[in-house]
Formats: C-alpha cells, sequence, structure tokens
C-alpha cells in the first residue's frame, strides 16, 4: 500500500513539478527583464530630465549676464552668486582664443572641443563632453554658446557634478540588487 501511495501521489507530482520547472523559471526571468528594462528606462528619462536642467540653468545664467546692456564678467557674476549653478562644480567662459575666465571654480584640463561639437554648438545646441579615466571619475561637460546671436562672443562651458547627475546623493534612490 506504502509503494503504490508513492507511485500514486508523489510521482505524478514530481513529474509535474520537473516539467513546470522551465515554463516558471522562464516567465520569473522574463518579469524581472522587464520590470529591469522599465527601471532603466525611468532612470534614463531622469538622467536626461537633469540635463535638461542644467541646460536651462545655463541659459538663464546667460541671460541674466547678458541682459542689461554691458557685460563686465566679474561685477555680474559677484551680484548672481552661487545658488543658481549648485549643480555644476565649475563653470568658465571661453572665447575663441582659448582664454578660460573661471565663474565658478576652476576647470582643470578642460576637454577639446571637437569641430563636431564646435559645428553642434554653433547651431545653437547644447553639446555633453565626457573624460574617462581609468583610476579617476568620470567628468562630464556641457558646452554651450554664450550668445547665439554671436557666436563669436565665446562659449560656456561647465562641469557637471555627476552625483547630481545620476541621482546618487540619496543612498535610496535606486532599487536593492
Amino acid at each position: 500500500i506504502f509503494v503504490l501511495f508513492i507511485c500514486c501521489a508523489l510521482i505524478p507530482v514530481g513529474v509535474l513539478s520537473i516539467l513546470s520547472l522551465h515554463p516558471v523559471a522562464k516567465q520569473l526571468n522574463d518579469q524581472s527583464l522587464g520590470h529591469l528594462r522599465y527601471l532603466t528606462k525611468d532612470a534614463g528619462i531622469s538622467i536626461y530630465d537633469r540635463l535638461l536642467f542644467l541646460e536651462t540653468k545655463i541659459q538663464f545664467f546667460l541671460s541674466n549676464f547678458l541682459g542689461g546692456g554691458g557685460f563686465n564678467i566679474q561685477k555680474k557674476v559677484d551680484n548672481y552668486g552661487d545658488e543658481a549653478i549648485h549643480h555644476f562644480t565649475a563653470i568658465s567662459f571661453i572665447i575663441e582664443k582659448g582664454e578660460q575666465t573661471p565663474l565658478k571654480g576652476i576647470i582643470a584640463n578642460p576637454p577639446k572641443i571637437t569641430p563636431e561639437e564646435m559645428q553642434h554648438i554653433k547651431t545653437g545646441k547644447t553639446a555633453i563632453s565626457i573624460i574617462n579615466h581609468s583610476n579617476l571619475q568620470t567628468r562630464i561637460f556641457m558646452i554651450m554658446l554664450v550668445d547665439h546671436k554671436n557666436p563669436k562672443a565665446g562659449i560656456v562651458l561647465g562641469e557637471i557634478n555627476t552625483v547630481y547627475l545620476w541621482g546618487t546623493a540619496h543612498p535610496d534612490t535606486l532599487p536593492p540588487m
């Protein structure tokens, strides 16, 4: 009777569990990939939003500089304050000759602006430049024209605070694992 019980109850359950193992594992894997895809898309959109916000900050910053006639950089920087540009570690004006006028912090070893990037920003758009070092933190720069109507006025180069950009300032922003 015991062997008959084993044959009638446990063997069919064991066979069914072996046969259902692959579909259940595949379904769980698909759900995990879908969830990961959703989280990745959400993180990408969040980073894109932060980049747009930083671009708007720089444009607002530049409009305050260019508004009101004269272009006395030092006077206007002192009046403007650091609060509006605190998501940047450094910001500088660079004129065509390559002279750098720091507005906030100092950009050590600024990126070389390629002709493609220069052509891109001359169309009135913003360029993002990245410097990767194997043993140092990645540096991300935002580059745009000071005045879209006058490309010879120079460019503004801002080094983005990567902690803000990645959204890792608060430890609970990323899901576990």
